[in-house]
């Protein structure tokens, strides 16, 4: 991904992928860039589906 998060469209939030966001900085970028479109279950075992914002939107 030679742009980075900026290469995504989408990424999918699961209770890991939150969790392991802070040693990964592309998908930790993507989740600061990016906008819940669907979420299935609530609290922490959740899962969203997030569109990235390329202009930089924030969560």
């Amino acid at each position: 991904m030679p742009g980075g998060w900026r290469d995504l469209d989408y990424v999918v939030a699961s209770p890991t992928v939150r969790r392991d966001a802070a040693d990964l900085p592309n998908v930790l970028a993507a989740m600061n860039h990016s906008t819940p479109v669907a979420v299935f279950g609530t609290g922490a075992d959740r899962i969203e589906i997030r569109r990235i914002q390329p202009s930089g939107a924030a969560r």
